[in-house]
C-alpha cells in the first residue's frame, strides 16, 4: 500500500511539472500592474511643457476627426510606453480626482495582425508586427478617459453607464517586418483607438474604433497595396474582453480586434493589446487619496483550465487508472492450496542464523 501511494504522489508531481512548462511555453509574459507608481517613470528635472485643453463634446469619439498635431503627447521621460489613461503619473495632465472619474488603463504595447481571409478555410497565413519599442509615445487630452464619478459615501453602482478610452499611440519610427531579407509589411504613422465599454453587472466591450491605421506594402508580395482603416471592428462581443462588478481586466495578449479593409477585401487588419489592464469603477486609492490602484479582484483573460491544466487531468487520470488496476490484479494474487490436506500437519522449517 505505501509503494502505491508512493508511485501516485510521484506520478502526480511529475505530470503536474510537464503540464506548468508546457503552459507557460502558450502563454506570454505578463507582469501584472496593480498600481501606477509600479510603473517606473523616472523623474524629470525639466518642467513639462504647458499644455493647452480644448473644450471637445463628452461623446468617446470627439477627438477622432481631429488633428495629431492639435494633443500634446504625454511626457515620458523614460522614453517607453506603458501607456496609462488617465495618465495619473502626472499630476498636471490627470489629478487624481475621484469626483470626475474613477477609471484606468493600462497598456504595455500593441501588435499588428494582418490576416489573409481566403486562407482561413485551408492553411491560415497571417502576420503580426509587434509596436512594442523604445521612444513611442500618446497623446493625451481630458475626452481620452470619459467614465463615470468614483462612489460618494459609498454610493451606487449605476448600471448601463456607458465610458470609454482613447489610445493615441505615436509611433517614433517606422517599423518593419522582414522575413527571409524581404519587407513584408511597414508601419510609420500613429493611429487612434476607441474602446467603448457599457457597465451592466460589470462592464464589457461594445465597440472599437480604429482612426489611421496604415500598413504599408513590402517587397514580399503579401499584400499588394497599402492597406489603409478607419471603422468599426467586426467582432468586438468575440474577444470576450468582460469582468463583473468590482473587478478589473487584465490579459497578457488580448483577442484581435478585427477590422475590414475597404482597399482589399480580402485582408484583415486586426489590433492586439498587450500586458493590458482595465477598470471602468472603482479605483481604489491610497490612505492619501492621490495614488490610484487597480483593484485586488482580476479577471484574467487565460481561462483556469487551459491546454496545460487538461493534459496534466487527463494524463494523471489515465496514470491513476493504470496503479489501480495494477494495485487491484497484485491484491488478488493468492497461494495454491489446492492439493493442500487441511488434516495434515503443517510443515515447520526451522532455521539458524
Amino acid at each position: 500500500m505505501h509503494i502505491f501511494y508512493s508511485l501516485l504522489i510521484f506520478a502526480l508531481l511529475g505530470v503536474f511539472s510537464v503540464a506548468e512548462e508546457h503552459s507557460n511555453d502558450l502563454e506570454v509574459e505578463r507582469v501584472k500592474r496593480v498600481a501606477v507608481e509600479d510603473v517606473d517613470f523616472a523623474s524629470n528635472d525639466e518642467p513639462a511643457p504647458a499644455r493647452t485643453r480644448q473644450k471637445t463634446p463628452s461623446r468617446a469619439r470627439a477627438n477622432n476627426n481631429a488633428d495629431v498635431n492639435d494633443v500634446k503627447p504625454v511626457p515620458n521621460p523614460d522614453g517607453v510606453v506603458p501607456v496609462v489613461l488617465p495618465p495619473y503619473h502626472d499630476s498636471n495632465l490627470a489629478p487624481f480626482d475621484l469626483k470626475k472619474r474613477s477609471c484606468m488603463l493600462y497598456l504595455e504595447g500593441i501588435t499588428i495582425l494582418v490576416l489573409d481571409v481566403k486562407s482561413i478555410g485551408s492553411a491560415q497565413k497571417a502576420y503580426t508586427l509587434p509596436l512594442k519599442a523604445a521612444n513611442d509615445s500618446y497623446g493625451w487630452d481630458d475626452s481620452y478617459a470619459v467614465c463615470p464619478a468614483g462612489p460618494k459615501d459609498g454610493g451606487n453602482f449605476t448600471t448601463g453607464t456607458p465610458f470609454s478610452f482613447i489610445i493615441d499611440y505615436r509611433i517614433s519610427k517606422p517599423r518593419q517586418l522582414v522575413l527571409e531579407n524581404s519587407v513584408v509589411m511597414t508601419v510609420s504613422k500613429g493611429f487612434k483607438l476607441t474602446l467603448n465599454f457599457v457597465s451592466n453587472s460589470g462592464f464589457n466591450l461594445t465597440s472599437a474604433f480604429l482612426d489611421g491605421l496604415s500598413v504599408e506594402k513590402g517587397q514580399s508580395g503579401f499584400i499588394t497595396k497599402d492597406l489603409t482603416r478607419t471603422g468599426n471592428a467586426s467582432n468586438v462581443y468575440g474577444t470576450n474582453i468582460r469582468a463583473y462588478f468590482g473587478y478589473n481586466y487584465a490579459c497578457s495578449a488580448t483577442p484581435a480586434l478585427l477590422f475590414p479593409v475597404k482597399e482589399d477585401p480580402d485582408f484583415l487588419v486586426g489590433i492586439i493589446l498587450n500586458n493590458f489592464q482595465v477598470q471602468g469603477f472603482g479605483v481604489d486609492k491610497d490612505g492619501e487619496g492621490t495614488i490610484p490602484y487597480f483593484s485586488s479582484r482580476t479577471a484574467d483573460c487565460i481561462p483556469t483550465f487551459n491546454q496545460g491544466t487538461w493534459m496534466g487531468i487527463i494524463v494523471t487520470l489515465i496514470l491513476v487508472s493504470v496503479l489501480a488496476f495494477a494495485f487491484l490484479m497484485l491484491n488478488s494474487v493468492q497461494t495454491m492450496d489446492r492439493f493442500d490436506d487441511p488434516k495434515q500437519k503443517q510443515i515447520v522449517i526451522n532455521f539458524k542464523e
